[in-house]
Formats: structure tokens, C-alpha cells, sequence
């Protein structure tokens, strides 16, 4: 192997890509614009639901239950409507996600200890949505039953001694103390964004040199297969490096995502998975003949991809045979990496069993390009 002979793609390579200052800017500008959009619209978090609640009982109790709502961060009561008739409307319309109905003797029911029923609709074509804010609700509603109930028997009992004790646990929340889905989400976000990048980029690679007409140049050289791929990759790879730089920043000093572990570690991580997506894009680009093609086979790679990594939907609850398919997905141990050293601060050590089959898929996936490679005209 010559590293003289794989300097000079990488130069041809890196001026090709220079001349094409759109293409420059998009690369630069592009992933930190993606993070900004992706890191709003990713999130499971549910607040502010627009609610509606019908009060037929006008009594304290009702009172302090919609006190409860609108103290929560939860929920936004917006309509008080005077029947069904008009709450059915409200959620037909999609004003509304949550229905409260309040019925007549509510108060007296819960001064008696019979047990009082509230009315609760969701609207539930949002199956995620609905059960988040079903668990908001119950939340809400258990918190007012455990106030009620103190209330009650200390109003009952002569001596204060008979009042049971109230049960709290001590609750230690590690890793994302604040519960806030962005520091999940966004982390992955940055994966996707690299592999959108650099398989796309090195995927029209060779394709570009037949297109050009440069590739009866190639033929003539004494250059190699594995030193033209390598040769190709690398300009693709620093600008791999340079996205990471800038959405790592975006990350942390735009979305306040805590970076808790190794700066190094995650550079070092990015580039074993930069060089898996690259070498898979080089290998989508040895099967092409027009750039047109190659984009949509890339497409085609990573929509699966991304959908099988974990980013979104948990591995765990895949089917038995999609949980070994994403064994052959990069993605799937780049999202774990990237993850724990974000917000577990983890070692190399812990994570060595994602980066020993990252590598390993990284390799595969470069000689298999190499070997698939011919440096003839097609």
C-alpha cells in the first residue's frame, strides 16, 4: 500500500469537494440546522394538554380538583363547557385532548368516604400521548385522594396519634435527574445526522467518477482498490469531524444537554462509526452507475437503519428475529455509545461491548467495498 498514491485521491478529492461551495455550506450548515429542528420536534414530553372540565358539583372539593390541574405544569384547562354534548364537540375538533366531568354530589360522596367517580375522555389517536397523560391524570387524582383522605381523619379523631403515618419513599433519579426526553433524544439525533452525512456524501463517490468521465484517468494509474477507497473516505471523514464538532456544540451550549463523560472517548467513537457508515456508502457506490441510484439505495439503507437502532423504539420490544437483524446495524451501537458517555459518563471499559462489533462492522463493510471495487468502466 502507498500512502503517496492514497494522498493523491485524498487532495483530488478535497479540491473536487472545495469547488463545490454549496455543497460545502450544506455540509456545514445542514447538520446544525437538522439538530436545532430534530431537538424541538424529538421529545415525549407531554405538557400544557388542553383540557375541558365540566363542574355540575360547585363545592370546594371540585374546586381544589381543578386548582390541582392548572397548578400542574400539565394540563391547561381552556374550555368549561356547560354539557357532554359540547366537550364531545371539543374533542371531535381536536381542541381538546382531555375531558373532565365533575358530577353532582361530588363533594358530599367524598365527605361520607363512598367513594366519588369523575368523568375522564381521552382522546387517544396519539397511543403514546394518551398514556402519558392518563399517568399525569391518575397522578393528579391520587395526590387530591391521599390530601382528602388526611383531611378527613383529622377531622375524625380525637387523638391525632390514631391518624396513620403517610408512606414516602426516598426517591434517587440517576443519569437524567430532570426527566427531560431532550437529553435522551438528542444525543441519537447527533447519530442520525452523521449517517445521513457521510453515507450520503461517499455513497455518490465513485459513482461521480464515472458520471465525470474521470474514472479511464483511474484506470491508467498504478493506484490500488483499497488505497482509492481509503484515499476517497478520508476527506469525508474529517468533515465527519468537523459536524461532530459543531453539533456537539449546538448539543450542549444550545439544548443544555450535559456532556458527562469523555470528550476524547465520544471523537474516538465517532470516528470507529464514521468509518462503518463511510465504507458502507463507499459499498452502495460500487453497485451504482448513476449518482441518482446510489442516493436511493442510500436511502434505502438508512431509513431501516435508523428505525432499528434504538433511537426511537426500544430493541427490547422488537420481534425476536428484528432483535438479531440490528445485530448487523451500526447505528444500534452507536446510539448506546453515544448515550452513556452523554448522560452515564461510562469508561471505555462498559462500553466495549458496542465498540468491539461497531469495529468489526466498520471492517466488514470497508473490505467488502475494496473487494467489490473494479477499476474498469462499467
Amino acid at each position: 500500500m502507498s500512502f503517496r498514491r492514497i494522498l493523491t485521491v485524498l487532495t483530488k478529492e478535497i479540491q473536487e469537494l472545495l469547488r463545490d461551495r454549496k455543497l460545502v455550506m450544506i455540509v456545514l450548515i445542514s447538520p446544525v440546522v437538522q439538530l436545532i429542528i430534530f431537538g424541538y420536534a424529538a421529545t415525549y414530553d407531554v405538557n400544557n394538554i388542553p383540557t375541558a372540565l365540566i363542574d355540575h358539583d360547585h363545592s370546594v372539593a371540585s374546586r381544589e380538583i381543578r386548582s390541582a390541574l392548572q397548578s400542574s405544569r400539565y394540563f391547561d384547562i381552556k374550555y368549561y363547557p356547560e354539557s357532554p354534548g359540547e366537550m364531545t364537540e371539543l374533542l371531535e375538533r381536536g381542541d381538546i385532548w382531555v375531558g373532565i366531568e365533575i358530577p353532582p354530589g361530588f363533594a358530599e360522596d367524598i365527605a361520607a368516604r363512598q367513594g366519588a367517580e369523575i368523568g375522564v375522555i381521552i382522546e387517544a389517536t396519539n397511543s403514546n400521548s394518551a398514556s402519558i397523560t392518563a399517568a399525569y391524570l391518575e397522578g393528579v387524582l391520587e395526590r387530591f385522594s391521599r390530601k382528602s383522605l388526611l383531611g378527613f381523619l383529622k377531622r375524625n379523631q380525637t387523638m391525632t396519634g390514631l391518624i396513620p403515618a403517610q408512606v414516602e419513599s426516598s426517591l434517587r433519579i440517576w443519569y437524567n435527574p430532570d426527566l427531560e426526553s431532550r437529553n435522551f433524544n438528542v444525543p441519537a439525533v447527533v447519530v442520525q445526522i452523521l449517517v445521513v452525512m457521510t453515507l450520503l456524501l461517499t455513497s455518490m463517490s465513485i459513482v461521480r467518477e464515472r458520471e465525470f468521465g474521470t474514472m479511464e484517468q483511474l484506470v491508467v494509474t498504478p493506484i490500488r482498490s483499497t488505497e482509492l477507497i481509503i484515499g476517497k473516505a478520508i476527506p469525508y471523514g474529517l468533515i465527519g469531524i468537523i459536524d461532530v464538532a459543531l453539533i456537539l456544540a449546538v448539543a450542549v451550549f444550545y439544548f443544555q444537554v450535559p456532556l458527562v463523560g469523555s470528550l476524547a472517548l465520544l471523537f474516538g467513537t465517532a470516528i470507529i462509526f464514521m468509518i462503518s457508515t463511510m465504507a458502507i456508502g463507499l459499498l452502495i457506490s460500487t453497485f451504482s452507475t448513476t449518482q441518482q441510484q446510489a442516493m436511493i439505495s442510500a436511502f434505502f439503507f438508512m431509513m431501516p437503519a435508523i428505525l432499528l437502532s434504538g433511537f426511537a423504539f426500544p430493541i427490547e420490544n422488537m420481534p425476536e428475529s428484528i432483535q438479531y437483524l440490528t445485530y448487523l446495524n451500526p447505528l444500534r451501537y452507536y446510539v448506546v455509545i453515544i448515550r452513556s458517555i452523554f448522560l452515564k459518563g461510562v469508561g471505555i471499559g462498559p462500553l466495549l461491548s458496542e465498540i468491539i462489533p461497531l469495529t468489526v462492522c466498520g471492517f466488514v463493510a470497508l473490505t467488502l467495498a475494496a473487494l467489490r471495487f473494479r477499476k474498469r468502466i462499467r
